[in-house]
Protein backbone atom coordinates (compact mmCIF):
# COMPACT_ATOMS: atom_id res chain seq x y z
CA UNK A 1 0.00 0.00 0.00
CA UNK A 2 1.33 3.08 -0.70
CA UNK A 3 1.87 6.47 1.32
CA UNK A 4 -1.58 8.36 2.20
CA UNK A 5 -1.74 11.64 3.51
CA UNK A 6 -3.29 12.43 5.54
CA UNK A 7 -3.28 8.77 7.01
CA UNK A 8 -6.80 7.60 6.62
CA UNK A 9 -8.24 10.16 4.13
CA UNK A 10 -11.95 10.81 4.04
CA UNK A 11 -14.29 10.89 1.03
CA UNK A 12 -17.61 12.91 1.52
CA UNK A 13 -20.07 10.03 1.08
CA UNK A 14 -21.31 11.92 -1.91
CA UNK A 15 -18.44 11.40 -3.87
CA UNK A 16 -18.75 7.93 -4.81
CA UNK A 17 -16.13 8.61 -7.89
CA UNK A 18 -13.31 9.30 -5.90
CA UNK A 19 -13.86 6.32 -3.31
CA UNK A 20 -13.80 3.79 -5.73
CA UNK A 21 -10.50 5.73 -6.93
CA UNK A 22 -9.12 5.78 -3.43
CA UNK A 23 -10.01 2.55 -3.34
CA UNK A 24 -8.01 1.16 -6.33
CA UNK A 25 -4.65 3.25 -5.32
CA UNK A 26 -4.63 1.18 -2.20
CA UNK A 27 -2.56 -1.19 -4.49
CA UNK A 28 -0.17 1.31 -5.07
CA UNK A 29 3.49 0.86 -4.54
CA UNK A 30 4.67 1.10 -0.72
CA UNK A 31 7.38 3.86 -2.16
CA UNK A 32 4.35 6.16 -3.84
CA UNK A 33 2.70 8.76 -1.90
CA UNK A 34 -0.83 9.68 -2.64
CA UNK A 35 -2.53 13.33 -1.31
CA UNK A 36 -6.01 13.27 -1.19
CA UNK A 37 -8.04 16.43 -1.90
CA UNK A 38 -5.43 18.78 -1.87
CA UNK A 39 -6.39 22.30 -1.22
CA UNK A 40 -3.89 25.10 -2.74
CA UNK A 41 -4.40 28.71 -2.76
CA UNK A 42 -6.12 29.68 -6.19
CA UNK A 43 -3.93 32.48 -8.31
CA UNK A 44 -6.97 33.12 -10.19
CA UNK A 45 -9.46 33.95 -7.70
CA UNK A 46 -9.72 34.46 -3.88
CA UNK A 47 -10.05 31.20 -2.08
CA UNK A 48 -8.66 27.66 -2.39
CA UNK A 49 -8.62 25.32 -6.26
CA UNK A 50 -9.42 21.60 -4.86
CA UNK A 51 -7.18 18.51 -6.47
CA UNK A 52 -8.74 15.36 -5.98
CA UNK A 53 -5.33 13.56 -6.35
CA UNK A 54 -1.95 13.96 -6.32
CA UNK A 55 0.59 10.34 -6.93
CA UNK A 56 4.22 11.01 -6.90
CA UNK A 57 6.31 8.52 -7.01
CA UNK A 58 10.14 8.46 -7.99
CA UNK A 59 9.87 7.68 -11.27
CA UNK A 60 6.12 8.77 -12.62
CA UNK A 61 6.84 12.98 -11.21
CA UNK A 62 3.69 14.11 -10.34
CA UNK A 63 0.46 12.50 -11.88
CA UNK A 64 -2.40 15.19 -11.03
CA UNK A 65 -5.63 13.00 -11.15
CA UNK A 66 -8.98 14.40 -11.51
CA UNK A 67 -12.42 12.37 -10.98
CA UNK A 68 -15.43 13.03 -13.24
CA UNK A 69 -17.95 13.61 -11.22
CA UNK A 70 -21.50 11.55 -11.38
CA UNK A 71 -23.31 12.33 -14.03
CA UNK A 72 -20.89 14.42 -15.81
CA UNK A 73 -20.65 13.16 -19.95
CA UNK A 74 -19.85 14.46 -23.01
CA UNK A 75 -22.99 14.91 -25.51
CA UNK A 76 -22.82 16.86 -29.11
CA UNK A 77 -19.07 17.79 -28.64
CA UNK A 78 -20.32 20.00 -25.04
CA UNK A 79 -19.50 18.46 -21.30
CA UNK A 80 -22.92 18.50 -19.36
CA UNK A 81 -24.37 17.59 -15.87
CA UNK A 82 -27.41 15.34 -15.79
CA UNK A 83 -29.52 17.62 -13.02
CA UNK A 84 -32.12 15.44 -10.20
CA UNK A 85 -34.64 16.47 -12.82
CA UNK A 86 -33.09 14.81 -15.66
CA UNK A 87 -32.29 16.98 -17.76
CA UNK A 88 -28.56 18.08 -18.32
CA UNK A 89 -26.80 21.66 -18.51
CA UNK A 90 -23.81 22.83 -19.66
CA UNK A 91 -21.12 22.82 -17.89
CA UNK A 92 -18.63 26.41 -17.61
CA UNK A 93 -15.39 24.39 -17.39
CA UNK A 94 -14.89 20.96 -18.77
CA UNK A 95 -12.38 18.16 -17.57
CA UNK A 96 -9.65 19.29 -19.57
CA UNK A 97 -9.20 23.12 -18.90
CA UNK A 98 -9.96 22.26 -15.42
CA UNK A 99 -6.80 19.77 -15.59
CA UNK A 100 -5.20 22.68 -16.79
CA UNK A 101 -5.98 25.42 -14.27
CA UNK A 102 -5.33 22.85 -11.54
CA UNK A 103 -1.88 22.10 -13.19
CA UNK A 104 -1.38 25.89 -13.46
CA UNK A 105 -2.01 26.31 -9.81
CA UNK A 106 0.39 23.29 -8.34
CA UNK A 107 3.54 24.45 -10.09
CA UNK A 108 2.50 28.02 -8.83
CA UNK A 109 2.41 26.25 -5.23
CA UNK A 110 5.71 24.23 -5.84
CA UNK A 111 7.57 27.12 -7.37
CA UNK A 112 6.34 29.68 -4.50
CA UNK A 113 8.23 26.44 -1.57
CA UNK A 114 11.18 27.13 -3.19
CA UNK A 115 11.65 23.69 -4.94
CA UNK A 116 15.20 23.13 -6.77
CA UNK A 117 13.40 20.75 -8.74
CA UNK A 118 9.53 20.62 -10.12
CA UNK A 119 9.16 17.15 -11.69
CA UNK A 120 7.16 16.96 -14.88
CA UNK A 121 3.47 16.97 -14.45
CA UNK A 122 0.95 14.47 -15.77
CA UNK A 123 -2.92 15.22 -15.94
CA UNK A 124 -5.12 12.02 -15.70
CA UNK A 125 -8.85 12.02 -15.86
CA UNK A 126 -10.39 9.26 -13.89
CA UNK A 127 -13.67 8.49 -15.37
CA UNK A 128 -15.22 5.65 -12.89
CA UNK A 129 -18.95 6.35 -13.92
CA UNK A 130 -18.56 7.32 -17.35
CA UNK A 131 -18.74 3.88 -19.38
CA UNK A 132 -15.81 4.14 -22.35
CA UNK A 133 -15.08 1.86 -25.05
CA UNK A 134 -11.51 0.73 -24.59
CA UNK A 135 -8.76 2.70 -26.94
CA UNK A 136 -11.90 5.63 -26.58
CA UNK A 137 -10.03 9.46 -26.31
CA UNK A 138 -12.81 12.47 -24.94
CA UNK A 139 -10.73 14.86 -26.78
CA UNK A 140 -7.09 16.03 -28.49
CA UNK A 141 -5.69 16.96 -24.16
CA UNK A 142 -7.44 13.84 -23.32
CA UNK A 143 -5.94 10.87 -25.18
CA UNK A 144 -7.31 7.09 -23.89
CA UNK A 145 -3.64 6.71 -22.60
CA UNK A 146 -4.72 9.51 -19.68
CA UNK A 147 -7.94 8.40 -18.93
CA UNK A 148 -8.18 6.07 -15.78
CA UNK A 149 -11.27 4.17 -16.70
CA UNK A 150 -12.96 0.93 -14.13
CA UNK A 151 -10.88 -1.05 -16.37
CA UNK A 152 -7.86 0.70 -16.04
CA UNK A 153 -8.35 0.86 -12.26
CA UNK A 154 -7.84 -2.50 -12.10
CA UNK A 155 -4.01 -1.98 -12.56
CA UNK A 156 -3.55 1.55 -11.33
CA UNK A 157 0.43 1.45 -11.34
CA UNK A 158 0.56 0.20 -15.20
CA UNK A 159 -2.42 2.70 -16.21
CA UNK A 160 -0.70 5.57 -14.67
CA UNK A 161 2.97 4.71 -16.29
CA UNK A 162 0.56 4.33 -19.55
CA UNK A 163 0.15 7.69 -18.89
CA UNK A 164 3.30 9.20 -18.02
CA UNK A 165 4.90 7.76 -20.72
CA UNK A 166 2.09 8.88 -23.29
CA UNK A 167 1.14 5.34 -24.33
CA UNK A 168 4.58 3.80 -24.68
CA UNK A 169 6.22 0.99 -23.65
CA UNK A 170 7.99 1.49 -20.34
CA UNK A 171 11.42 0.24 -21.24
CA UNK A 172 11.31 2.28 -24.08
CA UNK A 173 10.31 5.51 -22.53
CA UNK A 174 12.67 5.82 -19.72
CA UNK A 175 15.81 5.74 -22.16
CA UNK A 176 13.79 9.29 -23.20
CA UNK A 177 14.84 12.52 -21.90
CA UNK A 178 11.56 13.16 -20.76
CA UNK A 179 12.03 9.97 -18.10
CA UNK A 180 14.10 12.19 -16.42
CA UNK A 181 11.98 15.25 -16.10
CA UNK A 182 9.89 12.83 -14.18
CA UNK A 183 12.37 11.34 -11.46
CA UNK A 184 12.61 12.55 -8.47
CA UNK A 185 15.61 11.95 -5.92
CA UNK A 186 15.04 11.72 -1.80
CA UNK A 187 15.97 14.93 -0.64
CA UNK A 188 12.94 16.64 -3.53
CA UNK A 189 11.07 13.90 -2.57
CA UNK A 190 10.96 14.60 0.96
CA UNK A 191 10.88 18.53 0.09
CA UNK A 192 7.95 18.03 -2.29
CA UNK A 193 6.06 15.62 0.14
CA UNK A 194 6.40 17.91 3.51
CA UNK A 195 4.91 21.10 1.09
CA UNK A 196 1.56 18.80 -0.07
CA UNK A 197 1.30 17.54 3.57
CA UNK A 198 0.54 20.79 4.64
CA UNK A 199 -2.51 21.36 2.05
CA UNK A 200 -3.92 17.40 2.35
CA UNK A 201 -7.70 17.80 3.63
CA UNK A 202 -8.77 14.70 3.55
Amino acid sequence: MPRFHPDQPQIPAHLAGEQTVLDAFRVLPPETRVFVRVQLPDPEAPGSLDLDFLVVDHDLGIVLVHVLADGVERRSGQWVRRTAAGSHEKLATGPAEALQIQQNALFTFLKGVGLDFIPRITQVLATPSLPLEPGRALGPSLPACRLLTVEKLANPYISLRLAVTGGQTWAAWSTTPVAGQCSIGGATLERLAGALRKVSQA
